[in-house]
């Protein structure tokens, strides 16, 4: 868990995937959202799912700016 810790810690970004399946898995996103951020404020955090695409152009839009910047 503490290696988790860290990489929150020191990430840009978290990408919450499967939400299609949140109703099953008795997830709660708002709790995943609370405590990532209390890690990192400035975390950009990103639900998505690839069998509904829900989420999935603004993570590829925010990795894009991104890595533009970086360039």
């Amino acid at each position: 868990l503490l290696g988790c810790q860290e990489a929150v810690r020191t990430s840009s970004a978290l990408i919450i995937n499967k939400t299609d399946l949140v109703p099953f898995a008795h997830c709660d996103l708002e709790a995943m959202h609370r405590l990532a951020l209390q890690g990192n404020p400035g975390l950009a955090v990103f639900e998505t799912s690839c069998t509904t695409r829900q989420g999935v152009s603004e993570w590829c839009a925010w990795l894009a700016r991104h890595v533009a910047r970086r360039g």
